[in-house]
């Protein structure tokens, strides 16, 4: 989380919804740990929205610094329909304090304008990564993968088979992995994983994290042996996932 960071919504449809989160607030807040924050609320509140719009802007604000103009609106559009199912109507602002202010304004469902601020010329991109429900096991990850072979990550998104989100998150993924994981992220998983070993349980020695690109699938060697990561429960897929993307980012 972004310290001094605001991040406002008013929608009309599809339905009234209307925030003004101070965000960088709450991560400045003393009482409040460092690290992992969470939004809690009750189903249909718009948790998930807020976090879909904490990764459409922050991509919208990476093709502004990579490109050094303005975004055009189409890309815009584009993001917008791999990201939600309705149709908006009204605004979405993030701002960051001294840094950078990001407005978009919907008009049934289409994006009419995006006024993007740079106030910090030292600003420079950072990744986009929103990892979803749908993307939570490696389970989930293999028929995306399998798509991929006949088809474009454009296409995929563009037939609404997977969300624009889910769809950069498995990207990034797989080139991580392809790129091979240095002696020092190897060291951090094997620390970060072994925390949810339970006591008496073997310790981890794990040497090379790869996709093998025929089945599809994300695999591991632990002391020698080579494991496929979706042969583990839900709940280890899930934690294998959180912990290998933190690891590779770094």
């Amino acid at each position: 989380m972004e310290k001094n960071q605001q991040l406002r919504i008013r929608l009309n449809e599809p339905k009234l919804m209307e925030f003004n989160l101070d965000l960088g607030a709450i991560a400045n807040n003393s009482d409040w740990p460092d690290g992992i924050n969470f939004l809690v609320g009750s189903n249909g509140t718009g948790k998930t929205f807020v976090l879909v719009t904490q990764w459409l802007t922050q991509s919208i604000l990476n093709a502004r610094l990579i490109s050094k103009r303005d975004v055009p609106l189409e890309f815009v559009q584009q993001l917008v329909d791999g990201c939600y199912d309705s149709e908006l109507d009204g605004e979405i602002g993030v701002h960051y304090k001294d840094t950078v202010s990001i407005e978009i304004e919907f008009e049934k469902g289409k994006v009419v304008s995006c006024n993007i601020d740079v106030l910090n010329p030292e600003l420079r991109p950072r990744a986009a990564i929103y990892m979803s429900k749908n993307t939570r096991t490696f389970d989930q990850m293999t028929p995306y993968y399998a798509l991929r072979k006949t088809m474009s990550a454009d296409e995929i998104v563009g037939k609404k088979i997977f969300k624009a989100y889910d769809s950069v998150f498995l990207e990034t993924l797989r080139l991580m992995v392809r790129g091979g994981a240095s002696e020092s992220q190897l060291k951090r998983l094997n620390e970060g994983l072994s925390m949810f070993l339970e006591e008496g349980e073997r310790s981890l020695d794990i040497s090379e994290v790869g996709f093998d690109e025929e089945e599809c699938k994300y695999f591991m060697v632990n002391k020698g042996e080579r494991v496929f990561m979706n042969t583990k429960s839900a709940g280890e897929q899930s934690i294998i996932n959180i912990v290998l993307t933190n690891t590779l980012q770094h």
